[in-house]
């Protein structure tokens, strides 16, 4: 019925005048400047006027009769006056004056009147005459359809598409979506309703969709498809805990970023790095895709690829053997239960990561490392505002020099509070405990992050800030490193535009301090601006 109410609307309200004034005799001019100012009451006023000053008898000009009756219904149609609009067309019709529109016109007033048999002969009848052809045939089917001909309706809907693109464009997609209830209807009498509604209906409602996906109609057949598909079980949309599940299920991330990095450095091992105190601009091209599966309304699984590619734009030696390619394929998978009535859930995550690096600076990319994570954590909501993760996780490093290899264990803990305000705060702890192959390179690194992310600002752009702190202990180094501090605080302004693009402008400074000032006490600062695509 909304679907209707819209069609009505649009085209009682937006008809064209179906003769010009120029062909209208002189005497009618002023009434019809009237009509078309949109002063129906004056217009219909001046003509009931003009008509009894003309005293017109039954053996005078039967056309000039049903040139007024024609008028007076066109206003009482804008009035809304839809018996009398009736009243007048017929006495039109029988007087032999058929302008091009007033079948059309007679049939939104039969219509507006709930006399749809009536309707239904009157939008035949400006069909044949070739006026609003597409809007014709659709009143046709759905007038047919409230009649309960049911295939009949499909078939006129069907019969749309065999217009010309300009009678067919406003009716099209509403066309389809019909077809889509109608279809529904059917297959609910069937005992194989599932089958069908997964074989015939979403189909044709995603048929109905696509030509379209900007229009507010498409928001409401998406909106029926998801309907269905939870009526039906065809899509689980809630866990057992309550938790939503994604709709969509996919995610796609393109990704390209071009930052200006004052300080450019060399870290293909993680043991050591060496700061160039150079200066380039980077090119950085990311791809991230998930889908994710779910099992009954138990566990969601998500198979992960992100790939990677970084060149940097200053071409010598020093610098450019920092381009990199990254491969990270993970699986992310989530055990859904309740805590104390709420959402709550187990995480196991594996990763892998494969990098190249122009080791050799040669503009060639070769092996540089890869590294195999394991993560099982839990997420639960310990308070009102946000809930409470804790990972453990252990990471397995292979480098390209074997005396650089290995073992990772962390603890994190992160605590994710939302404000009414929209505001949003992330606060993540980190300890790593690393043991590699050459003990001079062992550490424990303490790490504490927060994170600020506010309301979009205006509709304009959404701020966000953040600071991490690390303490090093490099504990088979401490007299030549100290124990090393780093200030990295960062800054976001994020901006979203026609639905799927956003772009970013981050600022990041890192400060570390060491003993060591040859080899790890540096300062460095990134700007970058990057455009998104979220699919």
């Amino acid at each position: 019925m909304r679907l209707l109410i819209y069609l009505s609307v649009l085209f009682l309200q937006f008809n064209l005048v179906a003769q010009s004034i120029d062909d209208q005799p002189k005497m009618m001019n002023e009434a019809l400047q009237l009509y078309t100012s949109g002063r129906f009451q004056t217009a219909l006023e001046k003509i009931i006027k003009l008509e009894s000053d003309l005293e017109l008898n039954k053996s005078e000009n039967t056309l000039k009769k049903g040139l007024f009756s024609y008028w007076k219904g066109m206003i009482h149609n804008r009035l809304q006056d839809f018996p009398a609009a009736i009243e007048n067309f017929e006495k039109a019709i029988k007087s032999d004056y058929f302008p091009k529109d007033i079948y059309y016109e007679y049939g939104q007033a039969l219509y507006a009147s709930e006399k749809l048999a009536q309707a239904r002969s009157a939008f035949k009848d400006s069909y044949k005459k070739g006026f609003k052809k597409g809007i014709c045939l659709y009143y046709l089917a759905y007038l047919t359809q409230s009649l309960g001909d049911y295939k009949k309706a499909i078939k006129l809907y069907k019969s749309i598409e065999k217009l010309p693109a300009d009678e067919q464009k406003d009716v099209f997609q509403p066309a389809h979506f019909a077809i889509g209830d109608l279809y529904l209807k059917e297959a609910e009498r069937r005992p194989d309703a599932i089958s069908s509604i997964e074989n015939y209906v979403l189909p044709q409602y995603q048929k109905a969709y696509d030509i379209n996906p900007d229009s507010e109609l498409a928001l409401q057949i998406k909106t029926k498809m998801r309907e269905v598909q939870q009526k039906y079980d065809l899509v689980l949309f809630q866990l057992r805990n309550g938790r939503p599940t994604l709709v969509p299920p996919y995610f796609l991330r393109l990704a390209q970023d071009i930052s200006y990095d004052n300080n450019v450095i060399f870290a293909a091992q993680e043991t050591d790095f060496s700061s160039s105190d150079t200066s380039s601009l980077v090119s950085k091209t990311d791809v991230l895709g998930r889908y994710t599966f779910y099992y009954k309304n138990v566990m969601g699984i998500s198979p992960e690829l992100r790939m990677n590619y970084s060149r940097y734009l200053k071409r010598e030696p020093l610098i450019y053997k920092n381009d990199n390619s990254l491969i990270a394929p993970a699986i992310r998978t989530n055990y859904e239960y309740s805590y104390k009535n709420k959402p709550a859930a187990v995480l196991f995550d594996i990763d892998y990561a494969y990098v190249e690096m122009d080791l050799n600076s040669k503009e060639d990319l070769v092996f540089s490392n890869r590294a195999l994570t394991f993560m099982i954590g839990n997420k639960v909501n310990l308070i009102n505002s946000g809930e409470t993760i804790f990972r453990l996780r252990r990471r397995g490093f292979s480098s390209y020099n074997p005396d650089s290899d290995s073992t990772t264990n962390s603890f994190v803990i992160e605590q994710i509070m939302a404000q009414k305000s929209g505001q949003v705060f992330v606060f993540v702890f980190n300890y790593d405990r690393t043991r590699v192959k050459n003990e001079l390179f062992d550490t424990d690194v303490f790490s504490l992050r927060s994170d600020l992310i506010f309301p979009r600002y205006k509709d304009l752009f959404t701020p966000s800030v953040g600071l991490a702190l690390n303490t090093t202990d490099p504990i088979n180094d401490r007299d030549n490193r100290g124990r090393e501090f780093q200030f990295n605080p960062n800054f976001k302004l994020s901006k979203t535009f026609q639905k799927r693009y956003r772009a970013n402008f981050n600022y990041n400074f890192t400060r570390n301090v060491s003993k060591d000032k040859d080899s790890f006490d540096f300062k460095r600062q990134i700007y970058g601006l990057e455009l998104e695509y979220l699919f």
